[in-house]
């Protein structure tokens, strides 16, 4: 899902051949629109403030709601979300996620969110990301006398 948001007005097809056409398809829409009961706004869950940030960024703007389940100076590492997350981790219609190990103590919520039909986004799985260096624990044991 994808979304822009635009104080002009609709400029998508002015001056095509299309303009018609696509002016009376949207007029059909907001009719049909109007008829049929208000939907509910997608809702988006995060597991971090970054990735809900993203993800506000790219779909408030369409009426989408969005929470963040990690708080701000929480180890994301260690987190684990409470009863009432893990509900809206199941019931989103989209959760983000890293995916790279960041939410070791969410992997078991998140998994079973995904069983129970949760769509999942895992960014992590979208980049190439940079191996880890390997830590050689000797290396610096020649340092102890140094002043």
């Amino acid at each position: 899902m994808l979304a822009a948001c635009s104080s002009s007005g609709d400029t998508a097809a002015e001056g095509s051949a299309e303009a018609p056409s696509a002016a009376a398809s949207a007029a059909e829409s907001a009719t049909d629109a109007a008829a049929a009961p208000a939907a509910e706004p997608v809702s988006v869950v995060a597991t971090t403030q970054v990735l809900g940030d993203i993800a506000g960024q790219v779909a408030t703007c369409a009426g989408a709601s969005i929470e963040t389940l990690i708080p701000a100076g929480a180890d994301s590492h260690d987190f684990a979300p409470s009863s009432a997350q893990v509900a809206s981790m199941v019931n989103a219609d989209l959760l983000v996620v890293n995916g790279l190990g960041l939410e070791g103590g969410m992997i078991d919520a998140i998994e079973s969110a995904k069983a129970d039909g949760a769509r999942l986004l895992s960014v992590g799985e979208l980049v190439d990301p940079l191996p880890a260096p390997t830590i050689d624990a000797h290396a610096h044991s020649d340092e102890a006398g140094h002043s």
